[in-house]
């Protein structure tokens, strides 16, 4: 299997630095870069009508979507790089460390909560988790306002 990296996507648009740094060193290495979205269902919503109106399999509709749109505006700008792209439920920690470990990913890279200078050692929950339970070399990317290509 050929080296590949896997980078963490989520719903607030704020992992752009992130994205960036993975299909930089995908460009860089000639290997893929992986996509990996995590989504869960809120508590709220796991009864049982939930399975069985198609409720779950809209929110995962739109949850590939929203990743393939992320991956489009990529590929736009590196026509080079392979994409590949994974929409999980689950845990975003579990999820991402799992869809790395899988691919045998040989770098995951995940964003990281920008608070300010004095708080901006602190992590977000699922870099923080994944910082502790990854069984290969991680990468936190602050993003700083980087605009989208």
């Amino acid at each position: 299997m050929s080296p590949i990296i896997t980078v963490g996507v989520d719903a607030t648009g704020r992992n752009e630095a992130a994205v960036a740094l993975a299909v930089h060193l995908a460009a860089e290495r000639d290997c893929p870069v992986r996509l990996v979205y995590v989504w869960d269902v809120e508590g709220v919503y796991t009864w049982d009508l939930t399975p069985v109106s198609g409720t779950l399999e809209e929110w995962r509709t739109h949850h590939q979507e929203m990743l393939d749109r992320v991956v489009d505006r990529w590929r736009t700008k590196y026509p080079g790089v392979t994409f590949e792209t994974e929409c999980r439920r689950g845990h975003p920690v579990i999820g991402l460390i799992s869809a790395a470990d899988q691919s045998d990913a040989q770098l995951i890279v995940v964003g990281g909560r920008n608070h300010g200078r004095v708080v901006s050692m602190l992590l977000g929950s699922t870099a923080r988790g994944v910082l502790h339970h990854a069984t290969r070399p991680l990468a936190i990317v602050h993003d700083r306002g980087t605009p989208a290509p």
